[in-house]
């Protein structure tokens, strides 16, 4: 995926590059803008996300990108400890 194309998206879907990054779990903007600038390259992962995302209607592209931010949290969250016993 280009960096034209991942840019293209992203404005399409409205968004920043510091909200695209949180949606992809990316370390932050500067990711987002090395890609877009093809300094460096999506990972495999991280392109066929933006691919899914384009192909949906909106309204499910909102929902999905909820999703994502869910579970990025979800997993930020330190691990509980099951009692002994």
């Amino acid at each position: 995926m280009k960096g034209a194309e991942f840019k293209a998206i992203r404005e399409c879907l409205g968004l920043t590059q510091d909200e695209m990054a949180e949606v992809l779990c990316l370390s932050g903007k500067r990711v987002v803008s090395n890609i877009e600038c093809d300094v460096r390259k999506p990972s495999k992962l991280t392109a066929v996300i933006m691919m899914y995302l384009d192909r949906l209607p909106r309204l499910r592209s909102k929902e999905f990108q909820k999703h994502l931010k869910a579970l990025n949290e979800e997993y930020d969250k330190p691990a509980r400890r099951k009692p002994n016993g």
